[in-house]
């Protein structure tokens, strides 16, 4: 550190970014130890697993499989033990999906925009606008749709569980101006995640879009390189994202789903007896899931209301026109294919 480092006098936003800084640090530093669950076993573990994403450990999806991975080492009598490394503590997500295609992680969950990467057909689900609601999203992903995913990961050598678990509803927020019709975003910088159809989406309404890593964006919003950025309001609270921004425009204009997947490989070497309680604990675990994230979501606004974030409902249909006039959604049933978006349109409100 040079002298000019050492007499830098703190401010106090220096001091709120340093406190925010050590707190995540000290999440990270925590998590495994929390977060991989401890059963006295009648024996040694025969299997022992690691599952990895890039979600906070305080994510409903973490505090879900924290129980469910508990229940398999429970129901196995300790035979499995399932090791649980959220919030990138393996990798960042290109690395995580290198991994587990690999063999170097057996399990691996994330959205569908982030495993679109590798997988196109994995953001299917994820087109922008297309479900009225949650039960039309769950209903698309957990029949028809859901099997395009499915056989997409298999040809990937992975093998994705039945049920995706919830990621949440995504919202807009901004820190200059609210939101009220398409027209309001023309020009905005915000970011988004390294997904092509998010990038696609904002780039046809106008938007300047910039992907990067979500570790880097509480300081992008804080020093004005972004207007505003889109989450789940999940993420925008434990984020503390409304520190640095004014207005929460209520979009929903993608909702995504988060697939657990794993090495096909090592998946097939397990016993059959093993797969079938790890399958059973995974999936039902998804169904409580998706009922403890909704219900979040409805009191988080609230929460975030109560510290000082504004929100407001937008006019949707000027958005749907304007990705309409643009051809997004014509070039988006091209690159999903006729088959796939045929599947979509049955459960989707287009």
């Amino acid at each position: 550190m040079s002298s000019g480092d050492r007499s830098h006098k703190a401010t106090p936003k220096d001091i709120r970014i340093s406190r925010r800084t050590l707190g995540i640090a000290a999440i990270g530093l925590t998590a495994t130890a929390v977060f991989s669950p401890y059963v006295k076993p009648a024996r040694s573990a025969e299997f022992t697993l690691k599952l990895a994403n890039g979600y906070l450990p305080q994510h409903p999806l973490n505090l879900q499989l924290k129980t469910s991975l508990e229940a398999i080492a429970q129901e196995t009598n300790g035979r499995v033990d399932i090791k649980l490394f959220p919030q990138s503590q393996l990798g960042a997500d290109a690395d995580l999906i290198s991994q587990v295609r690999s063999g170097a992680l057996d399990f691996y969950a994330t959205d569908g925009l982030v495993m679109s990467s590798l997988i196109p057909v994995a953001a299917l689900s994820n087109v922008p606008f297309a479900f009225a609601d949650y039960a039309h999203g769950w209903d698309a992903v957990d029949h028809g749709v859901g099997e395009e995913i499915h056989s997409a990961f298999d040809n990937v050598g992975l093998h994705a569980f039945d049920r995706p678990y919830d990621n949440g509803i995504r919202h807009l927020t901004t820190s200059r101006k609210q939101v009220s019709t398409a027209q309001d975003v023309q020009g905005m910088k915000l970011r988004v995640p390294v997904s092509p159809i998010l990038v696609s989406l904002f780039k046809n309404l106008g938007v300047t879009p910039v992907p990067m890593n979500v570790a880097e964006l509480y300081s992008a919003l804080q020093t004005g390189l972004v207007d505003g950025q889109e989450n789940p309001l999940v993420v925008i609270s434990t984020l503390k994202l409304n520190e640095v921004q004014k207005y929460c425009a209520l979009t929903g204009h993608l909702w995504g789903a988060i697939w657990i997947s794993a090495n096909k490989d090592r998946w097939n070497s397990l016993p059959s007896d093993v797969k079938a309680v790890i399958s059973k604990h995974i999936n039902d675990g998804a169904i409580q899931q998706r009922q403890a994230s909704a219900d979040k979501a409805k009191s988080l606004r609230g929460e975030l209301e109560t510290a000082g974030l504004i929100f407001n409902d937008p006019n949707l249909d000027s958005f749907r026109l304007k990705l309409r006039e643009s051809g997004f959604y014509t070039e988006w049933r091209e690159k999903f294919g006729a088959k796939a978006w045929a599947a979509l349109e049955k459960y989707a409100s287009l």
